[in-house]
C-alpha cells in the first residue's frame, strides 16, 4: 500500500489531472461464467454489484463503490477472467458493452506514474485478494473514485498490450453502459 504519508501527495497528483480527463465512447468487452447471466440477469454484468459487496478488484476494495471492470479488447477480457484450468467453470459469456464516460482517469500514461514516483509493474503485480489491507492500486482507484472520475482506463496485470477500464458508481447499473451482445462459449474451445 502506499505509505499513509504519499497518500495527500498522490491524491493531489490526481486532482490536478482532473483537467485531462479523457472521454471514453467505445464498445468494451467483459467475460463472466454464464451462471451469473443465468442466476442474475445479464444487466447483472454491468451492475458493479461484485466488488460493492462480494470481493475487491485489483483497483478497487470491496465495499468503496460499485465498479465494474471491463477490456478494451477481447483477448485481454478472455485472459483477465479464464483460468489456464477451466474444467470447474465450462461455459463463459463474452459480452459487448456500449460505454459513453466523459470523465476518465487515463492511467496508461507513464508521465503520470513518473509525476506520482510509483514503478507501474510494482502496481500491477500487487496481489489484491487480501481483504484485510488496502494495496496502492486500490488507493489510487478510491482516490480516484473520491475525486470525481467515473472511470480508469489502466493497463492490463496479464496482458501487456491491452488496457482496462473500471467505471466507477455511487449506484448500482453505472450510467453510460448498455450490453450491445452476449456470446456463451466453452471455455476447453480457448486453449
Amino acid at each position: 500500500m502506499a505509505r499513509r504519508g504519499n497518500i495527500k501527495g498522490l491524491k493531489n497528483v490526481l486532482r490536478r489531472h482532473l483537467k485531462n480527463a479523457i472521454k471514453v465512447k467505445d464498445v468494451l468487452y467483459r467475460v463472466v461464467n454464464s451462471a451469473i447471466i443465468k442466476n442474475y440477469g445479464k444487466e447483472e454484468v454491468i451492475s458493479g454489484n461484485g466488488t460493492k459487496k462480494f470481493s475487491s478488484g485489483r483497483w478497487m476494495k470491496k465495499g468503496v463503490c460499485y465498479a465494474v471492470y471491463l477490456s478494451f479488447d477481447v483477448e485481454t477480457a478472455l485472459k483477465e477472467v479464464i483460468p489456464k484450468n477451466t474444467s470447474k467453470i465450462p461455459i463463459y459469456a463474452l459480452c459487448e458493452i456500449n460505454v459513453s464516460l466523459n470523465k476518465v482517469l487515463d492511467f496508461t500514461k507513464i508521465e503520470l506514474h513518473k509525476e506520482m514516483s510509483l514503478n507501474i509493474k510494482d502496481v500491477l503485480e500487487g496481489s489484491y485478494a487480501e481483504e484485510d489491507r488496502e494495496i496502492t492500486s486500490q488507493s489510487i482507484g478510491k482516490m480516484a473514485y473520491e475525486l470525481g472520475f467515473n472511470g480508469m482506463k489502466v493497463p492490463s496485470a496479464v496482458n501487456p498490450l491491452g488496457y482496462n477500464l473500471i467505471i466507477f458508481s455511487k449506484k448500482l447499473h453505472p450510467k453510460g453502459l448498455s450490453i450491445r451482445k452476449t456470446t456463451f462459449f466453452e471455455s476447453r474451445k480457448i486453449h
